[in-house]
């Protein structure tokens, strides 16, 4: 009965660590994608910027 008792222990223990190491690791997957995406919104920022400087330097140019 004990021996029972002690692989039921352990079982749930496994399964609740998993539960707990898959919702880590969605976690981390939605932090990523986060990063991911301010980074991008930033770039394209960035690139908007640069292009409107070239355009106005290519403007000023032309006069």
């Amino acid at each position: 009965m004990n021996l029972q008792n002690s692989l039921k222990n352990q079982t749930t223990s496994l399964t609740e660590f998993n539960d707990s190491f898959n919702l880590y690791c969605n976690g981390v997957r939605d932090m990523e994608e986060n990063i991911c995406s301010v980074f991008s919104k930033i770039s394209g920022i960035t690139e908007e910027y640069l292009n409107l400087g070239v355009f106005l330097l290519f403007q000023k140019m032309d006069k």
